[in-house]
């Protein structure tokens, strides 16, 4: 949201975003926020660096987390906070980074408490225990201030995580070039240091995101905004040091202010556009990876290829001895000691749990991209895995909700796992909040409070919009937010299934999988394709007839009331959204008319048609591919 007078033309904004992670869900890999930034016109937020200084107040970062200790489930409550500030950006020579110069250096990999001591700008790489160690004046013990290198100096990890290419050798030198960063440094759980910076880049140019040449960052355009990468700790290592931290586990609840003005200064941030007009923010959420699909990132997940018995977020669940390994895999779920392997990482810490591997490897770090443009790790060790696998994978039962209770057609599958891809399925979701910037007080143009301006609320649903002068209660839900005609950020379709993310998301099907992996009805977490009601391959009556379970009939309409539908259960509980094709609230003809070539509605869609099953491909949906 934009804060309190701050959506007026003219106005410096304080820009409030959230991130909300229910119990249960994935953590993330990649969050992306695109700011409507621009030439301060319409609908714009300009955002302004030349006059803001390096180590100026520019907002900060509340969020209540979720952390196992000294491998013990994630059942401590932490709150921690970060300031944010103003971070130099890196020296440029030929156009290139050059990091002999403003660099600031951490620790090395592996050391412990990595970031508690940074070399000062331009220094180069530091011994471990070398360098300055964090200053916290005026500010607690627990969050860093404005003058610690990795303020005044552009952090090194930055520079490899924005490499545009996957050569490591060169030391980043080809690394993108943003435009300003804003960071900070908190000590976590009373003990580690961890670093978090927004690192904005141009919406076009030479140092836009689309340039970086691997997904999943290439994959924002500049229609999006201008993006703001979330970089928590250094999500380029290769090689880890034990912690007292050993999981990080949802709920998550993150809520960030970036102040329009600076404090204390009062240097400029951020101006709205010279004209009212609706600006449109969006955020790009990736989960971490989840091989056996059983609801548990890889990250968490102790046996990550097999279905686990228990929870591992919770004590002794399907863990008799309490070391952390589920029984599914445990050699001995006894006795077993909390730190097995014997590599000096507990269990619940280390990334290949019965397999010693001191430096926590991951060779697709630095080999490559996996080819479903999803995140580069799987936080799976190297040591665990290679060739063919017959991964177990949970079917049964569904994260969102109970939709296919029955059991997989192929509860085993045999992959062939790769140590240098990475390897499981990840999730995304993709959400635009669309908020109006006012000509001036008192407010005259979003007078029905749905963040839309009257420009583009005019003629929204499809004739005179009352929504213009009245404020009916149906005008403050009309315009939803996964319409992807609102705005072209939500056109994004990572699968090429020719459905927008957005739209996936609101109707429950998976948008980084285009197709079922098997061709039995409803049994799979998740459908893919979003016509294929019945998750086998095909459009055909069998998904066109569940629609006789509402009370339709030509031209009728029944309303989504509630997240589930009544009608199917409990053969098959849906909710009732994933009805729902064109998100406007309703099921009626104009959902049936998407399928196409069937019934009294008639159109163009893929009526008939397969994705993998030996029928025809419909234009631009892949063959299915495990990665």
């Amino acid at each position: 949201c934009v804060e309190g007078a701050g959506n007026i033309v003219g106005a410096h904004p304080d820009i409030t975003t959230t991130l909300d992670m229910a119990s249960g869900d994935l953590n993330f890999s990649n969050v992306v926020t695109m700011f409507p930034n621009g030439d301060a016109g319409v609908g714009t937020v300009a955002l302004t660096t030349s006059a803001v200084s390096i180590g100026q107040e520019v907002g900060g970062l509340h969020s209540e987390t979720r952390l196992g200790t000294l491998n013990q489930p994630c059942n401590v409550l932490f709150q921690v906070d970060f300031l944010f500030f103003n971070v130099a950006l890196p020296n440029m020579v030929g156009g290139r980074v050059d990091t002999s110069t403003n660099i600031s250096w951490p620790q090395p990999e592996g050391t412990s408490v990595r970031f508690g001591r940074w070399g000062a700008p331009g220094a180069g790489p530091i011994l471990a225990g070398g360098g300055d160690p964090i200053s916290t004046v005026g500010f607690g013990s627990l969050v860093a201030d404005g003058t610690n290198n990795p303020i005044v100096g552009y952090p090194h990890h930055l520079v490899r995580a924005f490499d545009r290419d996957t050569v490591p050798a060169d030391g980043g030198a080809d690394s993108l070039n943003p435009f300003a960063v804003y960071g900070g440094l908190s000590k976590v759980a009373g003990t580690e240091w961890v670093p978090l910076y927004f690192v904005l880049f141009d919406q076009t140019g030479s140092d836009a995101l689309s340039t970086l040449g691997h997904p999943p960052l290439s994959l924002i355009t500049s229609a999006m905004g201008a993006p703001s990468v979330s970089v928590l700790n250094d999500p380029t290592a290769v090689q880890a040091s034990p912690s007292t931290i050993t999981n990080f586990c949802t709920p998550l609840n993150v809520t960030a202010m970036l102040l329009g003005t600076t404090s204390p200064g009062s240097e400029t941030r951020a101006t709205n556009g010279a004209s009212a007009g609706t600006a449109f923010f969006l955020q790009y959420n990736a989960s971490l990876r989840d091989t056996d699909q059983d609801s548990y990132e890889n990250a968490l997940d102790t046996c990550p290829l097999n279905v686990n018995a228990g929870n591992p977020r919770v004590a002794l669940s399907g863990d008799a001895d309490n070391d952390g390994i589920d029984s599914i895999c445990d050699p001995d779920d006894t006795s077993g000691p909390n730190d097995f392997d014997g590599d000096g990482f507990d269990n619940r810490q280390d990334n290949c749990a019965l397999v010693a591997n001191p430096t926590q490897e991951e060779a697709e770090l630095t080999t490559g991209d996996a080819a479903d443009k999803g995140p580069r790790t799987d936080q799976i060790g190297d040591p665990c895995w290679g060739g063919a696998v017959a991964v177990s994978q949970n079917c049964s039962v569904a994260p969102n909700g109970g939709i296919n209770p029955t059991p997989c057609a192929t509860p085993n599958l045999s992959i062939t796992m790769s140590n240098t891809v990475g390897n499981g399925r990840y999730m995304t979701v993709t959400n635009v909040v669309a908020k109006c910037i006012e000509a001036g007080l008192p407010i005259d143009q979003d007078v029905d409070y749905d963040g839309y301006c009257k420009a583009q609320d005019s003629g929204a649903d499809g004739g005179a919009d009352a929504c213009l002068s009245t404020v009916p209660v149906s005008c403050a839900t009309r315009h939803n937010q996964w319409s992807g005609a609102t705005h072209p950020a939500l056109q994004m379709d990572t699968d090429g299934d020719k459905q927008s993310d957005a739209l996936e998301t609101y109707v429950g099907t998976d948008p980084v999988q285009a197709c079922s992996q098997t061709v039995g009805n409803n049994n799979e977490p998740m459908d893919n394709w979003m016509f294929d009601l019945n998750d086998n391959f095909s459009i055909n009556g069998q998904d066109f007839g569940l629609y006789a379970n509402y009370p339709l009939g030509v031209g009728g309409t029944f309303t989504v009331q509630g997240p589930f539908s009544p009608f199917l259960s409990p053969i098959i509980v849906r909710p009732g959204v994933r009805f729902d094709f064109n998100t406007d609230g309703n099921i009626n003809g104009q959902d049936l008319a998407k399928f196409g070539g069937v019934g009294p509605y008639g159109g163009t869609g893929p009526y008939n048609t397969g994705c993998n099953s030996g029928s025809p491909n419909p234009a631009g949906i892949p063959a299915f591919s495990q990665q």
